[in-house]
């Protein structure tokens, strides 16, 4: 699915505009909200690796496939937060209750442990899905692909910033004057190659 599609659908559901499915009157539960990021996260995943658009239509211009995409995501979207997230997290809290109670604990301290309690159920329970959603789909790959480039570029900066500050006073304005002059001459050889076409 087209990038912009799944990010359309992600901000939309963020603002909370519904326009498939009536959200539920209540809240779904008194849980934090950060379960229903996390969750919303792993839906916006699978949207972002799932290829929607049919493979015969490809060949249309690409006016056609964008509002399309963002159409189904948020479709699929809005089915994921209200039609199977919502009763998750009533179960959950349901559960909650449930232990709570069979624990013994009520009265005031019972709704702020029943808070924290239902939110770190929640969010292991989004986390979970959204850690399989991202080992299910090649999340995982760009993720640790990304990490790779990141440490070795900042290992690599790390080194000649070590080296530039060893340097003395003079051989830095030599490596700085060096490095102007490379790249001068790389865009002025770009530019000779651009005259030429």
């Amino acid at each position: 699915m087209q990038p912009k599609a799944v990010v359309i659908a992600g901000l939309i559901q963020l603002l909370g505009v519904c326009f498939f499915f009536s959200p539920p009157k209540d809240q779904c539960s008194p849980a934090p909200t950060l379960a229903s990021l996390i969750f919303l996260l792993a839906i916006l995943c699978f949207l972002w690796d799932t290829c929607i658009f049919p493979i015969r239509y490809m060949h249309m211009h690409g006016y056609w496939q964008l509002p399309i995409e963002t159409v189904t995501a948020i479709f699929l979207a809005e089915l994921g937060s209200i039609i199977i997230w919502c009763p998750v997290e009533r179960v959950l809290y349901g559960f909650t209750e449930a232990l709570l109670n069979m624990v013994g604990i009520n009265g005031c301290e019972h709704s702020r442990l029943q808070y924290w309690l239902l939110g770190l159920i929640s969010t292991a329970v989004s986390g979970a899905l959204l850690w399989f959603i991202l080992t299910a789909t090649d999340s995982m790959y760009y993720l640790e692909r990304f990490t790779r480039r990141f440490r070795r570029n900042v290992r690599q900066g790390w080194s000649m910033m070590s080296c530039y500050l060893r340097m003395s006073k003079s051989a830095r304005c030599r490596a700085l004057k060096v490095c102007q002059l490379a790249t001068r001459n790389r865009c002025s050889r770009q530019s000779r190659q651009r005259l030429r076409r």
